[in-house]
């Protein structure tokens, strides 16, 4: 980040703080700012850094205070991100779609709808994270755009179940590897770190395979590709592509396949969520606007506020949200994308394939 941009959004945050509090000079809290920073492990380059940094967190940090007094259905907090510009925030969404819906084969199709008509009960609410060896701890992405490889990633382990016939250890799988080698022959921008799309995962996993998390550490950079087939947990057959904004099988293909990835608009509302079920009329459904991409692990109803939501993962740690997790709002007209750009892994009946 260099230091103009951070000087310029220390003013904006300075200027909002005097509108705010009606005063030229805000009275910062020094022992909060200290506690925040102990918290997280924050510490910044110069004292120039910090008192930029610090205008920054209590901007945001009153932004806060202000839209919780106004809202009950979710509210806000401040995170790990909170002494961050919108402009760093921004770098975390690395979902690059663009105006195209992908299109299944009649393969494809055949196989997504052999899901969607199984005969079994749909359950009201769900939750993989309470079925053993379907969804790993959250993960941090840190400062890389790798939201894409780590949502493709949580739908591939959700199906390693059914390559090993449970024959083998539920294990990580490496989104590092993804960040590093999957885009390589890519020659607009291999650097995954600078986003990328699950297909681009999906290909690579049928064409190479996947290591797992603890052969193929996670850096937060992109770096040499060093994938060694021998060592290869998952193959797939390609992705499979679910249709546009229909929230009602979306349903069904989370309760008779598994976790799924998707792609939402993540506005700066998403970056301080904290709790509660979570709705935003400001963003968009559009394919073309959507710009992080998440892991959907299932979906309920909240009785207390009487909304229906989706369980979704995010790979910013557990310092957001709750838990690393957030309900997003469900049949609320495809609230921010979230049944736009859904996609899952089509599993490899074994690793050879």
């Amino acid at each position: 980040m260099a230091i103009h941009h951070l000087i310029l959004s220390a003013m904006v945050a300075l200027s909002y703080l005097q509108g705010e509090l009606q005063t030229k000079v805000p009275n910062l809290n020094s022992t909060e700012w200290v506690a925040y920073k102990q918290q997280y492990g924050k510490s910044y380059s110069s004292e120039e850094v910090d008192s930029l940094r610090k205008l920054i967190f209590f901007a945001n940090k009153l932004k806060v205070e202000k839209f919780n007094q106004e809202h009950e259905d979710f509210k806000l907090g401040t995170n790990h991100l909170s002494d961050r510009t919108e402009q760093e925030l921004s770098r975390l969404n690395g979902f690059r779609g663009d105006s195209t819906v992908e299109e299944n084969s009649l393969e494809d199709q055949q196989f997504l709808q052999s899901i969607l008509e199984r005969d079994v009960q749909v359950p009201d609410e769900l939750d993989w994270r309470k079925t053993p060896n379907i969804v790993s701890e959250v993960k941090d992405q840190q400062d890389c755009g790798s939201c894409w490889a780590f949502s493709a990633v949580g739908a591939l382990e959700g199906q390693l179940h059914k390559v090993h016939r449970g024959e083998k250890d539920f294990l990580p799988l490496s989104a590092q590897n993804l960040v590093d080698c999957a885009k390589r022959n890519r020659t607009d921008d291999p650097n995954g770190c600078n986003g990328g799309l699950p297909k681009d995962a999906y290909i690579y996993v049928r064409e190479q395979g996947l290591e797992v998390e603890d052969d193929y550490r996670y850096t937060g950079n992109f770096g040499e590709c060093k994938f060694k087939r021998l060592f290869s947990y998952m193959k797939d057959n390609g992705g499979v592509y679910f249709p546009v904004g229909d929230e009602e099988n979306l349903k069904v293909l989370i309760a008779n396949f598994g976790p799924v990835s998707a792609a939402i608009d993540a506005t700066i509302l998403f970056s301080s969520y904290a709790g509660g079920v979570f709705y935003d009329n400001t963003c968009s459904n559009e394919i073309d606007k959507l710009n992080h991409a998440v892991l959907i692990v299932g979906y309920g109803h909240d009785k207390k506020l009487g909304k229906d939501y989706w369980l979704v993962k995010n790979s910013w740690s557990s310092n957001w949200g709750e838990d690393g997790y957030i309900k997003m709002a469900r049949n609320r007209n495809n609230n921010c994308g979230i049944a736009t750009a859904v996609s899952i892994p089509k599993p490899a009946s074994d690793l050879s394939d």
